[in-house]
């Protein structure tokens, strides 16, 4: 699935949520995904799928886009406060860090879904 199509997805799930309470986070936050791609430099290879500032629509950004098993090596996931691009040269990510998990392909990626999601 494309970044686009994700984006398409949780867009029409937003929409649903207009006559639900939500609740609202202290900030916005991005959600993107990096595909490695050879031929392309860093930029290009990251797009941003998503934007959110609930938890409802956060829970469905998780829902509809990239589960950690159905990525393959050399891509990943990142998560931004909104107006802080993933990456170091960004000045208000100079005192960043990362948590980075990486799953090796004979551990159960759906424990380490199913840990997020309880």
């Amino acid at each position: 699935m494309t970044a686009v199509e994700c984006s398409q997805r949780i867009e029409e799930e937003r929409e649903k949520e207009e006559d639900v309470e939500l609740n609202h986070l202290q900030d916005s936050w991005s959600y993107y995904l990096f595909r490695f791609r050879k031929s392309n430099n860093w930029d290009e290879c990251l797009e941003k799928v998503a934007t959110f500032s609930t938890i409802e629509h956060f829970w469905s950004v998780l829902t509809h886009t990239h589960r950690p098993k159905e990525m393959t090596n050399g891509n990943d996931l990142y998560m931004f406060k909104c107006g802080i691009m993933p990456k170091w040269e960004d000045p208000k990510n100079e005192n960043g860090g990362r948590w980075l998990i990486n799953i090796s392909p004979r551990q159960d990626v759906d424990l380490f879904t199913y840990s997020l999601e309880r």
